[in-house]
């Protein structure tokens, strides 16, 4: 056999390896990002966003959101990339790039809700309360590390919890309540009195005080 031949074999060789390699790697990032998205949608049934409203006094709403916080910030800043190259992106990104992308998280989600008085007047939002932005990017960190091992801790990990203080010119008897679709479907929860779902065939709501 020629040297020409023994170069030519050897090449195909070389390239049937790399190719079987890429198949291989490439089946287990497919597998792995499977797993891993299916252990988000089993997050989300065991963790469903859930929103309670109470009337703190004559005037003013308090509104406690529980929230997925991989779905929620995803949702929110890269939509349309794979939840493992957001989890891996935002867990290790940089602290004053995070802040950044933080800060443009909270205008979009915050702006996800509405309410108004029974004459149309919007209420004023007094505060928003999150966890600190190294709180927040720390688990993120803790869920990539959890879930290279156990995806299913991912549920245990994940969860945002944010309050929403708002105020009424006058005292609150009726409110029209809208969520945006970054936040839905969402488990409105009044309780002892009622609870329901706000998806998007009933985006939005009215509720008597």
């Amino acid at each position: 056999m020629s040297k020409r031949v023994h170069f030519f074999v050897a090449s195909a060789n070389s390239i049937l390896t790399l190719n079987m390699c890429d198949i291989v790697c490439g089946f287990w990032k497919f597998a792995f990002s499977a797993l891993f998205w299916a252990a988000l949608q089993q997050t989300a049934v065991a963790h469903d966003a859930t929103l309670r409203i109470n009337r703190t006094n004559a005037e003013d709403l308090e509104l406690t959101f529980s929230l997925d916080l991989i779905t929620t910030l995803q949702g929110a800043l890269a939509p349309r990339i794979n939840p493992i190259l957001f989890l891996g992106r935002y867990a290790h990104m940089p602290t004053a790039e995070f802040n950044d992308e933080l800060a443009r998280a909270k205008s979009i989600i915050e702006n996800e809700i509405r309410i108004e008085g029974a004459g149309g007047n919007a209420f004023v939002v007094r505060s928003w309360q999150w966890p600190a932005s190294e709180e927040i990017q720390a688990r993120l960190k803790k869920t990539a590390e959890a879930s290279l091992s156990d995806p299913s801790a991912i549920g245990q990990l994940a969860i945002l919890a944010l309050t929403m203080s708002a105020h009424s010119k006058t005292e609150i008897s009726r409110i029209h309540l809208s969520i945006g679709p970054r936040l839905r479907p969402i488990l409105l929860v009044r309780p002892n009195i009622e609870q329901f779902w706000i998806d998007d065939l009933s985006p939005d709501v009215i509720l008597d005080f």
